[in-house]
């Protein structure tokens, strides 16, 4: 362990417990079919391959504005603008049953993803799926062509065959907490889910819709975000509102639950599973253009900052975060409608409301700074301010519900790159005793790809 205060310029990367011999996994499992990852994100999608053992053999994204999609405020996706029959973003958050992608945004997946797995033919089956194509080459389904994928680190790209796609789904309610294989009556349930994750449920909901079209006889699967805070205690689940509206399943959910998963597992496979007070006391700092924080000892989430919707808790990229009701009562009676006052908290408040410039936390930090490295400017300066005070309430909240902690781990965009905000962490931090500051990079797809294919097996 290392003193808090002296650890800022020592924080060190902690890998993905998948990644380590990467390549004797990949040459032992080439062979076997890999999982396509499909991770429909609020600003983009990201889409990977992966082997048997979670290795990544492939990956990509694209924004959704790269893709052909309508942009709101900030940069940020318009959400279920980008589906067929919506229409202003956050005037109607109830996503059909069935949603289509635009056509346009339909060639678009279909280009950039066909053309990249090397053109898995509409059935799914008859055709493998590879890394790419090569001019002159022998049919897709010649077994002389099916070997070892880590042939592909070296530059040889060569076609498999597909297990499953995989998705990530942010919002599963209390219906879902395991992979799921999907058919229409979750498929069902998942479209009424839509409203409480106005942004990443509905493109979720849409691209599984899409590969099925596109892939029939590939089966389709889902992680959820919300599953690996089926463990929060009652005490930290449940809010103080009336029994009646608690009968109706409304508590603490808890989000980003996938990449908290896997942070929990890179740190144990770092450090091991107990610290010097016992079980391993972790605090995970997501934070991207979504933020939350999640308490975690044992490898079991007992805390958590986002509650209902991902909407609760830190202060985000366009999200405003945790705000008094009171103050959303107010605005209501006031004559705002419900539709303004969701774009308001989910797209116009967070870094881009508090500097007015942007919500990106990078171009915040260069326009903060004072001449004549920057324009020192004030809301850009705010927004930092706000964010990192918000932040610190957070952690030391988490830090109370674990009684100590043994490591705090950053993840996400703003956490493996912001490098300003770790020094600023581990002074404000340092009187949490001796702790480890680490960095974990983020891999939600790795984690969504061992499970599905677990539990499809």
């Amino acid at each position: 362990m290392i003193p808090a205060g002296a650890g800022a310029a020592a924080a060190h990367r902690v890998d993905d417990p998948a990644a380590v011999g990467a390549l004797e996994g990949a040459r032992l499992g080439a062979l076997e079919a890999p999982v396509l990852v499909l991770n429909a994100g609020s600003t983009g999608l990201k889409a990977s391959l992966h082997g048997p053992d979670g290795a990544c053999l492939w990956r990509d994204e694209r924004s959704w504005a790269a893709l052909g999609a309508a942009q709101g405020p900030g940069g940020l996706a318009a959400g279920p603008g980008f589906l067929q029959g919506q229409g202003n973003p956050g005037a109607d958050l109830e996503a059909p049953a069935q949603p289509n992608l635009l056509p346009e945004l339909d060639q678009a997946l279909a280009g950039w993803l066909e053309g990249a797995l090397g053109g898995l033919d509409h059935s799914g089956s008859a055709g493998p799926v590879g890394l790419a194509r090569s001019e002159g080459a022998g049919p897709l389904d010649d077994p002389a062509r099916v070997g070892a994928v880590a042939a592909g680190i070296q530059g040889v790209r060569v076609p498999l065959p597909l297990a499953l796609v995989a998705h990530r789904v942010v919002h599963g309610g209390e219906r879902f907490t395991v992979p799921t294989l999907l058919e229409e009556p979750e498929l069902a349930v998942l479209a009424a889910l839509s409203p409480l994750a106005p942004l990443h449920n509905p493109p979720a909901l849409a691209l599984i819709h899409w590969a099925r079209a596109r892939w029939p006889r590939v089966p389709q699967w889902a992680c959820f975000d919300t599953a690996f805070h089926a463990t929060l205690p009652p005490e930290a689940r449940t809010y103080a509102i009336p029994p009646s509206w608690r009968r109706e399943g409304l508590r603490r959910y808890g989000f980003h639950g996938l990449n908290h998963q896997h942070v929990a597992e890179a740190v144990a496979w770092r450090f091991g599973p107990t610290g010097p007070a016992g079980p391993l006391r972790l605090i995970s700092c997501h934070l991207g253009g979504g933020c939350s924080l999640c308490a975690i000892r044992d490898g079991r989430s007992i805390a958590t900052t986002m509650g209902f919707t991902p909407l609760e808790g830190l202060v985000m990229a366009s999200r405003s975060g945790s705000v008094d009701p009171g103050l959303l009562l107010h605005q209501l009676q006031r004559g705002l409608e419900a539709a303004e006052l969701e774009r308001a908290l989910q797209r116009e408040g967070g870094l881009l409301g508090l500097s007015e410039l942007s919500a990106s936390m990078e171009v915040l930090r260069a326009a903060a700074a004072p001449p004549p490295q920057g324009e020192g400017h004030r809301g850009a300066a705010l927004a930092i301010g706000v964010f990192r005070h918000r932040l610190l309430e957070g952690i030391g909240a988490m830090a109370a519900c674990l009684q100590g902690v043994d490591v705090i781990a950053l993840t996400g965009g703003i956490g493996e790159h912001d490098q300003a905000l770790r020094l600023e962490l581990a002074e404000a931090l340092a009187w949490l005793g001796r702790f480890e500051l680490v960095v974990v990079p983020a891999d939600e797809e790795g984690v969504i790809a061992r499970s599905c294919r677990r539990a499809a097996q």
